[in-house]
């Protein structure tokens, strides 16, 4: 038999120093890297169609899930303020169709 104490000694222990990520913390980082992967792509189709409404309509819903996902919010319009949260290209491209900050 193993005394307990030598198993323990060779379990290393988990830092003090870092913060515990829950798997909610960690499935919202997955989607928000996603969803920007995919924004950037989109927003790129975007400009390549000559801002066909179908590829705009469908990065402005992406957009506001990505805000949303950012504030942990479930709904989020996308206003001017919110813009500084999204990729630069997306920021480009929705720029002209967003609602005045109140």
């Amino acid at each position: 038999m193993v005394p307990t104490a030598s198993i323990d000694a060779t379990i290393p222990a988990a830092p003090t120093n870092q913060p515990l990520v829950s798997g909610t913390q960690a499935a919202r980082h997955l989607a928000l890297e996603l969803l920007r992967d995919q924004m950037e792509l989109l927003a790129l189709e975007c400009v390549r169609s000559g801002g066909e409404v179908f590829y705009r309509e469908y990065l402005g819903e992406q957009a506001r899930l990505f805000v949303a996902l950012s504030l942990h919010r479930t709904h989020a319009p996308i206003t001017r303020y919110h813009l500084k949260l999204l990729p630069e290209r997306v920021q480009q491209v929705l720029a002209g169709g967003v609602e005045q900050d109140a």
